[in-house]
C-alpha cells in the first residue's frame, strides 16, 4: 500500500466534503422572545421618565428600523396593561406555528423572506388590523435567519468519504523489478524493499555533502563559543569526550527502526553527561547544535524537535541547581525530565488532534519511549561518569562531594595527626563555600580546596601554632634562625602538593594547595629575622612563599579566607562588629597591595560581597556567651534549704 497518495487521496476526498447546514433550534427563538418579554415588562414597571423608557425599548430592537423601533417603543409604553399582556399571550401562542412554516419553507430564506412570511402569518390568522405592525415588528426582531453548521453531521460526512477511498496499492510478482538503477527512492520505494527483505541507506552524494558541510559548521560554530565562552573546557579531553559522547547518539539515532519512536534516542544522556562532565552551558550548545544536524538527516517532526528542545533547557538547569552531594541526585533528574517530557507530548498530541481523534497507541507508545530513556539515562550517567572521570582525569561536583566528606581517610589523619590544623581548615571551608556561593563560583570546589589545602602540615605537624597547644609543647621556632622556621613553614604548600599527587587528589585541588599561599610574605619569620640580624642584612624575597598567585576565583577565595580565619582567632573576647570588619578590609587591602590576587578573576564587587560573607560566618561562629556566676550551685543548694524550713 502506498500509504502517501492513499492519504492524499483521502485528504482530498475530505476536504471535497462541505459543511452540512441546519437551521438553530426553535427553542433558541423561545428563549429570546422570553427575555425580551421579560426586559419589556421591567422596562414598563420602571419609575424612569417615559422618554427614557421608550427610549430604552427601543434599543431591545436592534434588528429594527427607527419608525419599527418607534412604533413599538410608544405601543409598549403608552398602551396600558391589558393590550400588552394580550399582545404578549398571542404571540406566545403563535410562535411555535410560524417557526414551523418558516421551516417548511422549500425557498432560501433571508430577511426579506421571512418578513414576508410573518405578515401572510398574521393575515391568515385575522390579528386586530391595529396590532399587525406591532405582531410582525416584534416578530422580525425574534426571528432571524439562522443557519448554523452541524459539526457531527460534517464530521460523519467526511470520515464517510475518507472511508469510501480505496487504498492506492502496487503489486509485484516474483522477478519484476523494484527499483531502478540511478531511481530516486521515496518512503514508498523504501517500504516496498523492507517489506521484500533488502536495507537500504537513502544517501546520496548530493545529501552525503549537505550533512557534511552542515556538520563541519555546527564543529566551528561549537568550537567558537568554547573560545570565547568557555575556555576552560577548549581542551583536547573535553573536545574527546563531546565527540565520543556525540558519535554514540548518532549511532543510536541510525540504528532507530522506524517503528520506534524519536523519543528513544538517548539525547537527554549527552545533556547529563556533558553537564556534569564540563558544564551545563556547554551541554546547552552541544546538545542544540547536534540536535539541529540529527532533525535534519533524520526529517524529525517539528513537535519531537520541539519537546528535545524544552528537556534539554530542563535538564540542563537541574543539573546546573543540583548540589551534587550524591549521585543518586542523576536518577531524580532523569525521573522528573520523564514526567515532564511525558506531559509535553500529551499537550502537542492534544494542540494537534483534540482529546477527541487522539491516537492511543501512538501516544502511549511516545510517553513509554520517553519516559524509558529518560529514567534510563539517570541510571546509565550514573554507571558512566565515574568511568569517563577516571579514564579523562575531569573532575565532577560529584567526585568533589565524595571528597568533601569528613570520613576520607586523608582528613582523618589530618585529624588525628594535625587536630589544630584540621579545625581551621573546617572553618575555612565554611567561609570558602558560602563566600563562593554569594559570587557565583563553584561552592564544592572552594569547600573541598579548603579542606584539603594545609595536609602539608602532615609532615612537621609541631611546627604550626594550631596543633602545639593539643600536644601540650613549646613552640620549637622559639628554639630555631628565623629563616629555617620560614623554610619549614612555607614547605608546608608543597609538602601539601606532594601528598595530593600521591593520594590522587584532583588538579583543581592541587592547585589550590599551591596558590592558597600565593607569593605571600612570611611576615612573622620576616620581622623575627629584623630583630636578629638587622633589616640591611635581611631581604624581603627571602621569606616569601615559592608558590603560584591564585588564578581562578576559588583558590582567591581560599587564599582570604585562611588569612582571616586564623587573624579572627587573635581578636580579644569582647570585640566590636566595626573591629571584625577593618581586620578583614585590612586582610584583603594587604593582599590587593601585595599583588596577590592579581592573577585572579575576583572584582572588586566580588571582594566587597566576600567580606559581608566573611562578617556574617565569623559573627555567628564568635558569638558571645552568657556568664555564669562560680557560686551557682551553692546558691540553689541555699534555697532548697530555705524553702524546706519555711515548710516546716
Amino acid at each position: 500500500v502506498d500509504t502517501y497518495k492513499t492519504e492524499l487521496q483521502k485528504k482530498a476526498a475530505s476536504q471535497s466534503i462541505n459543511p452540512v447546514l441546519m437551521l438553530a433550534e426553535g427553542y433558541y427563538i423561545s428563549n429570546d422572545m422570553q427575555i425580551l418579554i421579560s426586559n419589556i415588562e421591567k422596562i414598563r414597571d420602571s419609575k424612569a421618565p417615559i422618554f427614557e423608557k421608550k427610549n430604552e425599548i427601543s434599543k431591545l430592537f436592534s434588528m429594527l428600523s427607527t419608525s419599527q423601533k418607534k412604533t413599538l417603543s410608544n405601543f409598549f409604553i403608552d398602551s396600558n396593561n391589558h393590550a400588552v399582556d394580550l399582545v404578549f399571550e398571542r404571540i406566545t401562542q403563535e410562535l411555535d406555528d410560524l417557526i414551523k412554516e418558516i421551516k417548511s419553507s422549500d425557498k432560501e430564506l433571508d430577511q426579506k423572506n421571512v418578513t414576508t412570511i410573518i405578515l401572510n402569518y398574521a393575515e391568515t390568522e385575522k390579528f386586530p388590523r391595529n396590532e399587525i405592525p406591532i405582531y410582525t415588528d416584534f416578530m422580525e426582531q425574534v426571528i432571524i435567519p439562522n443557519i448554523v453548521i452541524d459539526e457531527q453531521a460534517t464530521k460523519i460526512a467526511r470520515k464517510n468519504a475518507e472511508d469510501s477511498i480505496i487504498p492506492y496499492e502496487k503489486t509485484f510478482q516474483k522477478g519484476d523489478k523494484i527499483i531502478y538503477k540511478g531511481q530516486l527512492i521515496n518512503k514508498f520505494e523504501r517500504a516496498i524493499l523492507k517489506e521484500a527483505g533488502y536495507n537500504i541507506l537513502d544517501l546520496n552524494f548530493e545529501s552525503f555533502f549537505g550533512i557534511f558541510v552542515l556538520v563541519c559548521f555546527s564543529v566551528i560554530i561549537f568550537l567558537f563559543y568554547l573560545n570565547f565562552r568557555e575556555k576552560q573546557y577548549y581542551t583536547t579531553n573535553y573536545l574527546l569526550i563531546t565527540g565520543i559522547f556525540s558519535l554514540l547518539l548518532v549511532g543510536c539515532a541510525a540504528i532507530r527502526s522506524e517503528d520506534y519512536s524519536y523519543f528513544i534516542i538517548p539525547l537527554p544522556l549527552f545533556t547529563m553527561l556533558i553537564g556534569i562532565l564540563a558544564s551545563p552551558k556547554m551541554a546547552v550548545v552541544a546538545t542544540l547544535e547536534l540536535l539541529a544536524v540529527l532533525s535534519v538527516t533524520y526529517m524529525m517532526p517539528i513537535e519531537v524537535v520541539s519537546i528535545f528542545v524544552l528537556l534539554t533547557f530542563f535538564i540542563s538547569t537541574a543539573i546546573s541547581k543540583n548540589k551534587h552531594s550524591k549521585r543518586a541526585d542523576l536518577l531524580k533528574i532523569g525521573v522528573f525530565s520523564a514526567i515532564i517530557s511525558s506531559i509535553l507530548i500529551l499537550c502537542i498530541f492534544v494542540i494537534e488532534k483534540g482529546f477527541s481523534e487522539i491516537d492511543s497507541s501512538i501516544l502511549l507508545k511516545d510517553i513509554l519511549s520517553t519516559c524509558g530513556i529518560n529514567v534510563i539515562s539517570g541510571f546509565l550517567a550514573n554507571g558512566m561518569l565515574p568511568l569517563f572521570e577516571a579514564a579523562f582525569k575531569i573532575v565532577t561536583p560529584f567526585s568533589l562531594a565524595e571528597l568533601g566528606d569528613t570520613n576520607q581517610p586523608l582528613l582523618r589523619k589530618l585529624q588525628s595527626d594535625a587536630p589544630g590544623t584540621y579545625a581551621h581548615s573546617i572553618a575555612v571551608a565554611n567561609l570558602a563555600e558560602n563566600a563562593a556561593e554569594a559570587i557565583q563560583a563553584d561552592p564544592v570546589l572552594a569547600r573541598v580546596g579548603a579542606l584539603y589545602h594545609d595536609i602539608g602540615k602532615l609532615k612537621r605537624p609541631l611546627f604550626f601554632i594550631e596543633n602545639q597547644p593539643f600536644f601540650s609543647i613549646e613552640n620549637p621556632h622559639n628554639k630555631i634562625n628565623p629563616k629555617l622556621s620560614k623554610m619549614i613553614v612555607t614547605a608546608h604548600t608543597k609538602d601539601g602538593v606532594e601528598i595530593a599527587k600521591d593520594k590522587g587528589l584532583p588538579q583543581a585541588v592541587q592547585d589550590m594547595i599551591l596558590q592558597h599561599h600565593g607569593q605571600s610574605l612570611a611576615s612573622y619569620f620576616y620581622h623575627e629575622a629584623i630583630k636578629q640580624e638587622g633589616a640591611e642584612n635581611v631581604k624581603e624575597e627571602q621569606f616569601r612563599y615559592n608558590g603560584q598567585k591564585p588564578t581562578t576565583k576559588e583558590a582567591a577565595i581560599l587564599m582570604i579566607a585562611d588569612g582571616v580565619e586564623a587573624a579572627a582567632r587573635t581578636l580579644k573576647e569582647n570585640y566590636t562588629q566595626e573591629e571584625l570588619q577593618n581586620l578583614i578590609n585590612r586582610i584583603i587591602k594587604d593582599k590587593l597591595d601585595d599583588g596577590q590576587l592579581s592573577d585572579s578573576p575576583l572584582t572588586l564587587k566580588d571582594l566587597k560581597v566576600i567580606a559581608q560573607v566573611f562578617e556574617r560566618i565569623l559573627r555567628a561562629a564568635h558569638h558571645q556567651r552568657i556568664k555564669y556566676h562560680a557560686d551557682i550551685m551553692e546558691e540553689l543548694k541555699y534555697k532548697v534549704n530555705e524553702k524546706s524550713e519555711n515548710a516546716n
